[in-house]
């Protein structure tokens, strides 16, 4: 494809997820990435060196950015913690830019209808980034639900452990109800077909205490037609695990059952004075110095609905009805409560 037709990407946010972002564009023979931007100066220039961006192309305001390569840039991933993504998303939209964002998609409710208000007056496209619904093990899943293998829906289960080091890094900007358990929300609404009704949530926090956050939650969703969902998520593994995450996700129906292991990816690795690892092998690996894997195709997808004018398989609508359910459950964490949920 001739250079001056593929999509010209921006990455606002160039941690290691925002990097990932920009090596799927740089990869991808449908874009290019045409500019960075990060507020601190020596992340921006480390990182933007190895994407192979140029100083003039690389930013420390997503203000000026936008400005300057206006012509130049189609697309704006917005990778950063999620207090900024409403203003950030607010500005790339009022540009005119159709924007990837990571999810949660914002942090309020307020702040998710003023996203959706811009994206319809300046008629752009928004994704938020629910790579799970990019996994082949989950899509397969949910064909096979839709087919009706399993019969109707009884229970949903959903296990996600992490590391404690997600709760030094992720913790310091949210929390595991928006950042963690989300995930898990939205493949139920997805699965499910239904929004909850009442929701219920507890947490603890002992162990990581000192961090103000939340080891575990344990989260309870209940649906209009009797199905029941349970999510299990914590931040409290020791760093010594052999995956620096572990989940499931499990579908019970009327005539049979689905399970998605994703902490078994089919790959060990044995080391004998390290232990036992297991790499990732789905979600983001690089392997022979390329991205591979669910964020990869969630990127991919993302330009060809540019490219070809389509829109996104997981719009702002979808991010703000998890963004709901989060927010409420969190609420009822809090007041120790069962909560209903009006929609």
């Amino acid at each position: 494809m001739n250079e001056r037709r593929k999509i010209g990407a921006a990455v606002i946010g160039l941690g290691n997820f925002g990097q990932l972002h920009a090596r799927a564009y740089n990869e991808n023979p449908k874009s290019r990435l045409v500019a960075t931007c990060d507020s601190d100066a020596r992340r921006l220039n480390a990182a933007s060196k190895k994407l192979g961006i140029r100083a003039r192309r690389r930013f420390t305001d997503h203000v000026e950015m936008l400005k300057d390569l206006d012509d130049e840039i189609d697309v704006v991933s917005i990778v950063t913690p999620d207090a900024y993504h409403c203003k950030m998303a607010l500005e790339a939209a009022r540009r005119g830019k159709d924007i990837l964002l990571e999810k949660p998609m914002c942090r309020t409710l307020d702040e998710a209808d003023r996203i959706i208000e811009a994206v319809r007056k300046y008629k752009i496209r928004l994704m938020v980034d629910f790579i799970l619904r990019f996994d082949p093990r989950y899509l397969k899943a949910r064909e096979n639900l839709s087919r009706g293998e399993i019969g109707k829906i009884a229970t949903l289960f959903a296990r996600r452990h992490g590391v404690r080091q997600f709760a030094r890094t992720h913790g310091k900007f949210s929390d595991l109800f928006l950042s963690t358990a989300i995930h898990d929300i939205d493949l139920m609404l997805w699965f499910a077909c239904l929004k909850p009704t009442t929701v219920y949530a507890e947490g603890t926090r002992e162990i990581l205490r000192s961090k103000r956050v939340d080891d575990a939650i344990f989260c309870i969703l209940k649906f209009p037609n009797g199905i029941i969902g349970s999510i299990d998520a914590n931040w409290t593994l020791p760093e010594s695990s052999p995956s620096p995450l572990e989940s499931e996700f499990r579908v019970v129906g009327s005539r049979g059952v689905i399970n998605v292991a994703s902490q078994d990816q089919g790959l060990w690795q044995i080391a004998n004075e390290q232990g036992l690892k297991v790499p990732d092998v789905t979600f983001w690996p690089v392997v022979e110095d390329k991205l591979l894997g669910d964020l990869k195709t969630a990127v991919g997808h993302f330009v060809t609905i540019v490219a070809e004018n389509k829109q996104p398989l997981v719009g702002p609508v979808e991010g703000k009805n998890a963004l709901r359910v989060a927010l409420r459950l969190k609420e009822s964490a809090s007041k120790h409560q069962v909560l209903n949920l009006s929609w």
